[in-house]
């Protein structure tokens, strides 16, 4: 039976069937969910959400009916903090965590351009060094996933073919993770992930760097990349059937308009759907040879445009709350007409970050940059994004001066 009941009234045990609320708004990856834990109550109370409806079929019902009273006495014993979303100032030195996930970024792509030499070269790669990697950076995504996926975007290495397959690598273990896989399942998505594009290396130079649009018959090159890449991988020792679906996949639609195969919706195992989620996100917001990157927030605008047409609807819901509304390194106007770059997000409140300022209200450069924690200040809020073009901003180099 469903049953709609005030929040202060849930208990371990109840079953959520859904929560009216607009899923941006919603602390909840999955829309119908048993509570097993009080950190799951307390989202209830962070996002003020006053009503849920539970299923009694499939879990507890209320003990007894809650009084107006009791509901008031309830949230009265929140913290007021807690109920408006907000959390104390992180010391200054969490910033300094950065320097911890740019070096592991550093020695993963670092592994990454050893493993696709290695296939250009005609060599077959080590298997165990792909586990190798792929398993610090599942550790890495228990540890501080929000720094993992956000600084991904803002290392400084050129070459997009190589952090290509990193980021994807590095996305792929996140959804994995919103979707409660083990370590041991992220493992083998993470390592398809990583070999996802290794048929890249077989196709010819002059068709891969080539600067301007492809011909017919050069895209028709660059397509068999799939199916070289996965007649390369079946040959590696110790990888996973599973594994091989994201090289495979990952250029499939949901729409049915994909390649090699043409798979459709749920014909496409979900390895495959998340792989091709991702893939399209990091190539439209990378700098090629032949075009600009978009900015992040932009970028998830046109995912989200091309959901149920190109990619499952709610993988791609969950990969916007991971990545968040404002990504780190975002750069942002104020309402105030100041401009700062997104240095950490705020999981209670994606719209209200923390802002590294950069530029005054009349557009100068800052003499010394400060720290707003947007989520202590009620009187700001972010008006848009900005272009760095047009302030001829690097964010990367920006990034790794000041944090």
């Amino acid at each position: 039976m469903i049953k709609k009941i005030p929040s202060a009234s849930l208990r371990l045990g109840m079953f959520v069937d859904h929560i009216d609320r607009e899923w941006l708004k919603n602390p909840f990856l999955k829309k119908q969910f048993k509570l097993v834990s009080d950190n799951q109550l307390k989202k209830f109370f962070d996002y003020q959400i006053e009503e849920v409806y539970i299923d009694t079929a499939k879990g507890l019902d209320v003990i007894q009916p809650v009084s107006p009273s009791e509901e008031k006495a309830t949230a009265a014993s929140i913290p007021r903090e807690e109920k408006a979303g907000i959390e104390a100032d992180p010391p200054a030195e969490n910033l300094g965590r950065s320097k911890k996930v740019e070096k592991l970024y550093k020695n993963s792509y670092q592994a990454t351009h050893r493993l696709m030499n290695d296939v250009r070269l005609g060599k077959l790669v080590d298997a165990k060094e792909v586990s190798r990697t792929v398993e610090n950076l599942v550790e890495q995504i228990f540890d501080d996933q929000e720094a993992l996926v956000g600084l991904s975007k803002l290392q400084d290495y050129d070459d997009y073919t190589y952090t290509h397959s990193l980021n994807v690598c590095i996305f792929c273990l996140a959804i994995g993770k919103a979707l409660g896989y083990s370590k041991e399942r992220l493992a083998v998505l993470g390592e398809g992930a990583l070999i996802h594009d290794f048929g890249k290396m077989l196709v010819p130079l002059e068709v891969l760097n080539k600067p301007g649009k492809l011909t017919d018959s050069e895209f028709k090159i660059m397509k068999e990349h799939v199916i070289r890449g996965v007649a390369y991988i079946k040959e590696i020792p110790g990888i996973s059937p599973d594994a091989i679906q994201v090289a495979k996949e990952h250029h499939e639609r949901f729409s049915g308009k994909g390649y090699p195969l043409g798979l459709k919706e749920n014909s496409i195992s979900e390895f495959g759907r998340i792989a091709a989620v991702v893939d399209v996100y990091d190539a439209i917001t990378s700098d090629r040879v032949y075009h600009r990157g978009m900015i992040p927030t932009r970028a998830l605008q046109k995912i989200y445009e091309w959901r149920y047409h190109d990619f499952d609807p709610v993988l791609v819901e969950m990969f916007i709350k991971i990545v968040g509304i404002y990504p780190l390194g975002s750069l942002v106007m104020l309402s105030d007409g100041c401009v700062g770059m997104v240095v950490e997000g705020n999981i209670h409140n994606s719209l209200r970050p923390r802002i590294l300022l950069l530029f005054d209200k009349g557009g100068d450069p800052l003499a010394e940059p400060e720290i707003l924690n947007l989520a202590q200040n009620s009187s700001l809020k972010i008006l848009h994004n900005v272009e760095p073009e047009t302030l001829e901003l690097d964010l990367k180099k920006t990034w790794n001066k000041y944090l």
